[in-house]
């Protein structure tokens, strides 16, 4: 495929029609004749565990509508209701700068970094900001050498065996691709430049091996010059990339890890309790979605095809679940295509698909795993506008259920990350009216 599409995630959130993560079956999307493919991500963690995976939720296509953003009470703060109970959101301190799209990742010592991201009034962001939870507040911290929006997006940023964080690719302050890599270390508080990427690549949803090393699939590797109107957005060709980069702290050098037997601008990615790891599905462009589900082989480095999906679920992250199943998030059909249910279950032993009980009504929900296994839903949209819902998938019963609300509606490109406390923090997004926030809530299990 050698489209050219635009990745515009939300700029005016509430005319949006998504074919997205959280998609109930039967719910359809119709575009006008003026709309635009596009790609809406809200991020999502593949690691489950103490270790904390960020955020929120299913990549997914949209179309963008001609219609004017819908105005809530988000625009004037949130309402903070929350009585820190259980299953409720109360909030907690400000981010020192409004950042949508934010980087980040739970340190050992139990603080969370947040880094990079974007604003309308400072574009892509260098600076880094430490949140402390028994303080709860947000202190800067070093800045990057360079822009990173969008790398790595889809998971928590790696920590890898010694505390240092990775962050690598994603787009520059420019606009434009980037193959340069950085650490931050926790214990200097300052970033340093590391051996960058083979190749400049929007990689989604690295997964930290067994060893430390760290993987980087497929992803957008051809990305045309950028305008300011398009940021935090982007505009590609081409169906993605079937390379494959291996990070390895020891040396501080990417490698290459082989070859998708497809091309991938993203998919779920997911780590099995062998340390293999499974690409599943995912999509090539705005109209094709990724059959292949494949496996990497961690000690041969190879990449075999050991199933693909006739259904075509479009699949955005994963969840690996203590049952040993895999929750596929991101599966509704593509825009003008006929939806499947948004949140699905797989088994890699029979590699069967099935459906989950009281599956989500809104539309690009953010997702976390819970300490316990569980996950979480929250924000995204419901009936054209951007919602406070948020649900609790039960890994054992296989089955959601309404939890406490967000404190304001948030955009999908926000940060989210588990506590040491088996807590969630929820930092950033977009306001109803596609304002990046500097607001941040914590999440009560």
């Amino acid at each position: 495929m050698h489209a050219r599409a635009v990745f515009r995630p939300h700029r005016a959130l509430a005319t949006l029609c998504l074919v997205s993560a959280a998609l109930a079956a039967g719910l359809g999307c119709s575009a006008s004749s003026k709309s635009t493919a596009a790609l809406a991500d809200a991020g999502t963690g593949n690691t489950p565990g103490p270790a904390g995976s960020s955020s929120g939720g299913g990549q997914s296509f949209v179309a963008e509508m001609d219609a004017a953003p819908a105005v809530d009470a988000s625009d004037s703060g949130p309402s903070c209701t929350g009585d820190g109970g259980r299953e409720t959101f109360t909030c907690t301190g400000s981010l020192s700068v409004a950042r949508d799209v934010p980087a980040g990742a739970r340190l050992p010592d139990g603080t969370v970094l947040v880094a990079g991201g974007w604003n309308d009034t400072s574009g892509v962001l260098t600076s880094a900001e430490i949140y402390d939870p028994e303080t709860g507040v947000f202190t800067p911290t070093g800045g990057m050498a360079g822009g990173h929006l969008w790398g790595g997006w889809g998971a928590s940023l790696p920590v890898l065996p010694d505390g240092k964080v990775l962050v690598a690719g994603g787009l520059d302050a420019a606009g434009k691709l980037s193959s340069a890599a950085e650490l931050y270390n926790p214990v200097t508080r300052t970033f340093s430049i590391t051996g960058g990427m083979q190749v400049g690549t929007i990689s989604m949803s690295p997964v930290v091996l067994d060893d430390g090393s760290v993987l980087f699939i497929g992803g957008w590797d051809s990305v045309t010059p950028q305008t300011a109107s398009e940021l935090p957005g982007w505009s590609y060709t081409g169906s993605g990339t079937a390379l494959v980069e291996r990070y390895y702290p020891a040396s501080g050098l990417f490698q290459s890890a082989g070859s998708l037997a497809e091309d991938r601008l993203f998919g779920c990615n997911v780590r099995l309790p062998t340390g293999n790891v499974l690409a599943i599905a995912g999509a090539q462009g705005p109209n094709t979605i990724e059959h292949n589900v494949e496996q990497y082989d961690v000690t041969g480095g190879l990449w075999t095809t050991v199933a693909s999906f006739t259904g075509a679920p479009f699949c955005g992250a994963a969840f690996m679940l203590p049952n040993g199943r895999v929750l596929l998030t991101g599966t509704g059909g593509l825009t003008g295509a006929t939806p499947v249910p948004g949140v699905l279950l797989f088994d890699p032993a029979t590699n069967a698909i099935g459906p989950t009980t009281n599956a989500l009504a809104t539309f690009s929900p953010a997702f976390v795993q819970l300490a316990d296994g569980d996950v979480l839903a929250f924000g995204g949209t419901l009936n054209g506008a951007p919602t406070v819902t948020a649900q609790v998938y039960g890994a054992q019963t296989n089955t959601w259920k309404t939890v406490g609300s967000l404190n304001q509606p948030r955009g999908p490109a926000l940060g989210a990350f588990l506590l040491a406390s088996g807590e969630v923090l929820v930092v950033g997004g977009t306001d109803a009216n596609g304002i990046p926030l500097a607001t941040a809530e914590i999440y009560h299990p």
